[in-house]
């Protein structure tokens, strides 16, 4: 909790007092508890790499949601660009890129 409030203080004090709100602030404390949890490992919450790992995983529910016909027919992977299976597989090699960096 120290950390979160000191980062928040570091905001502050390096814009004169103005502390303006990020809208993945939530995301970013919760990807890097689930991070330091699992990987022994916690992200600059102004790091690209947050960013990242946070803009794959809105991509990934996008692509996920209920109203995908790929859960309802699986055989629709046949045609990878109407079943949005061609963006699913892009966005998963993308999130592996991403975590061989994390595997060293």
């Amino acid at each position: 909790m120290d950390s979160i409030l000191g980062d928040i203080r570091k905001e502050i004090s390096k814009n004169d007092g103005v502390y303006e709100v990020d809208p993945n602030r939530f995301q970013i404390l919760l990807l890097n508890l689930l991070w330091s949890f699992v990987g022994g490992y916690r992200f600059d919450p102004a790091s690209t790499q947050i960013k990242t790992l946070i803009a794959l995983n809105i991509e990934t529910f996008e692509i996920l949601r209920h109203n995908n016909p790929l859960f309802a027919f699986p055989f629709l992977k046949v045609f990878p660009k109407l079943s949005g299976y061609e963006h699913h597989e892009e966005i998963h090699k993308r999130f592996q890129e991403f975590m061989t960096v994390f595997s060293i």
